[in-house]
This record gives structure tokens, sequence and C-alpha cells, in this order.
């Protein structure tokens, strides 16, 4: 799974890409279809405006015809074996 951070409708905190690669700030793999795996990742953004700023995080199958479950798991039976989980994005304002 890929993972992007966003500002708006800018990528940010994503690696520079080079030839076919997608710039990401993480990338997941779990060779367990059946469980779930958590990625976190922390960086600055300096976005440079006193206006209000939106962030979002997007993610994406690094496998074409593949679904990614955000959250849960694929099989999402209800019982203590599949969990459901919570994602957060946690912002602090760092003044000059």
């Amino acid at each position: 799974m890929n993972v992007r951070a966003m500002r708006g409708s800018t990528a940010i905190g994503v690696a520079t890409s080079t030839g076919s690669r997608t710039a990401m700030s993480s990338q997941l793999y779990n060779s367990d279809a059946g469980t779930m795996t958590s990625a976190s990742f922390t960086f600055l953004d300096s976005p440079a405006t006193t206006s209000a700023t939106t962030y979002k995080v997007q993610i994406a199958a690094n496998v074409s015809a593949t679904t990614v479950y955000l959250n849960r798991t694929p099989t999402d039976t209800d019982n203590s074996l599949f969990p459901r989980t919570v994602s957060s994005i946690f912002a602090i304002e760092i003044g000059a």
C-alpha cells in the first residue's frame, strides 16, 4: 500500500520520483493479506501561509486491481480476530 501526505492538492513529505517510480510518503507491504499493518511518518511542513490549511492522507494499492482496506481487515468478520482500528493526523503549529 502506498501512502502520500497532502497539503491541499500538493503532495508533501514525499520522496523524489525517478523513472517510473511514484513519489510517496510511505509504503507498506504485508505478505499476509488477512492481517493488518500500521504505518506512521513524521515531517515538518512549512506552508508559508497564514491562511487555513487542509491536510489529508491518500492511500493506494501498489498493484493494480487490488483493494486496499483502511482500518479493517479484508475479511471484516464480526469477532475478536478481525479488529477495527482508527486513523489520525496530529498537527502542531510552531510560531516564529
